[in-house]
């Protein structure tokens, strides 16, 4: 791809290609695009059916691959240092009223960009 085009059709590559086809469970359209179902317990507007267009697919690939890269890093400093454990465990324990009110409404509105521009 050439600086300064923008290409909408391409499929995401690597990593974040098959974490997007993982996160779609292999679902995709006619036309070959990954086809994202969401679900209400991360979703206020779930369940609901998302086809990706390649930006928008792309997008998802990278929010997947730093995700991953973060819980590579936890599970790695939790086998460093074994005492964590129990910090993750309480902290996990105090942030599920959190999930619900505060990352619920935000990954929704995340979900909600995923899906305006995979309409454009």
């Amino acid at each position: 791809m050439q600086h300064g085009t923008m290409d909408t059709g391409r499929k995401p590559a690597g990593i974040g290609s098959a974490l997007v086809n993982l996160a779609c469970v292999g679902a995709a359209d006619g036309n070959g695009r990954p086809i994202l179902t969401t679900m209400e317990y991360y979703d206020a507007k779930g369940p609901r059916e998302i086809i990706l267009s390649g930006p928008a697919a792309r997008r998802l690939g990278t929010a997947l691959s730093r995700v991953a890269v973060a819980l590579v890093i936890v599970v790695a400093l939790l086998w460093m240092f074994p005492i964590l454990f129990f910090a993750l465990i309480a902290g996990f324990w105090g942030g599920m009223a959190m999930l619900n009110s505060t990352a619920r409404p935000m990954v929704t509105r995340w979900i909600d960009g995923l899906e305006a521009q995979s309409t454009t």
